[in-house]
């Protein structure tokens, strides 16, 4: 049988995404971020949702489906601003799941400038950074709502030569700041549940740590993809410093303690630097 491609006049010119492979890994920063804060423990699947769209966009986008593909990363905005909602009000999750009204982005993102303490926070010493996704995430809808020839499929099969190299990578400028800019975001709205991941970005923090479930995020992934200047602002954030606080009070780990806890092994050699703080371990981290 013959297939789609063989029999269609309107085959998909596909793109190549040169760095698909450096996106999908600074993703996974952000699924290993997992809160374990008991309170917030939904709000995984739906950053593990998010984190899959942002995965689906570059998938679509390699097999042509562009405009396909920034929709999905939209949606990873928007699944990000819903869990903080649905967060800070855990009654309206059967609601939500019963498929009522009520859940639109805006009018979400709305309620929470006005109610939720860290997201408005955020939203006020972050001002420019979120017009500036505002903008972007309005240049996204364009292709998203079909308007302008250039979000149009025709496009690239009707153009030859130059100009077809011109518009491919033109869409590859604009597709992979969308997508950088969507990680950065996805990344900050999971901060807003709780800043664990940056925090434990910090040694001398991460040294203080129990065995958490949360992973911190890498210092590569936190320059490349939130930037200096907007962590500076987030660690000036009540939240941030609580969390600091919180675990600045804790001892400070040796490395054959920190070893033992966070990855549940030693070295005999070690045992003394263990021993010394033997009052830091788990019961399990004891007995081994």
């Amino acid at each position: 049988m013959a297939s789609l491609d063989d029999i269609s006049m309107n085959k998909l010119h596909k793109f190549n995404l040169p760095k698909a492979d450096e996106y999908i890994y600074a993703i996974n920063n952000i699924q290993m971020a997992d809160t374990g804060f008991i309170n917030a423990m939904e709000s995984n699947k739906f950053f593990a949702e998010a984190c899959q769209m942002i995965i689906n966009a570059i998938r679509l986008y390699q097999e042509g489906y562009f405009d396909c593909a920034f929709y999905s990363l939209r949606q990873s905005i928007e699944l990000s601003i819903g869990t903080i909602f649905l967060n800070s009000n855990p009654d309206k999750y059967k609601n939500w799941n019963k498929l009522e009204k009520g859940f639109e982005s805006g009018n979400m993102a709305r309620y929470l400038a006005d109610n939720e303490p860290s997201f408005k926070e955020v939203r006020e010493k972050l001002f420019d950074y979120f017009d500036n996704l505002h903008k972007l995430k309005k240049q996204i809808d364009k292709y998203v709502h079909k308007q302008g020839y250039n979000s149009f499929h025709i496009s690239f099969k009707r153009v030859y030569g130059d100009l077809l190299i011109r518009k491919e990578k033109n869409l590859l400028i604009f597709f992979e700041k969308s997508l950088k800019a969507c990680i950065g975001a996805v990344a900050i709205y999971r901060f807003i549940i709780d800043p664990m991941p940056l925090a434990l970005a910090d040694e001398n923090l991460l040294m203080r740590s129990g065995d958490f479930i949360t992973q911190p995020y890498s210092l590569h992934f936190i320059n490349e993809y939130i930037g200096e200047e907007v962590v500076s602002k987030l660690k000036t954030t009540q939240s941030y410093a609580d969390i600091e606080s919180w675990l600045l009070s804790n001892e400070k780990q040796n490395n054959a303690t920190f070893l033992l806890i966070h990855n549940q092994g030693f070295h005999r050699n070690e045992y003394s630097e263990v021993a010394s703080q033997i009052h830091l371990c788990s019961f399990h981290d004891r007995v081994a």
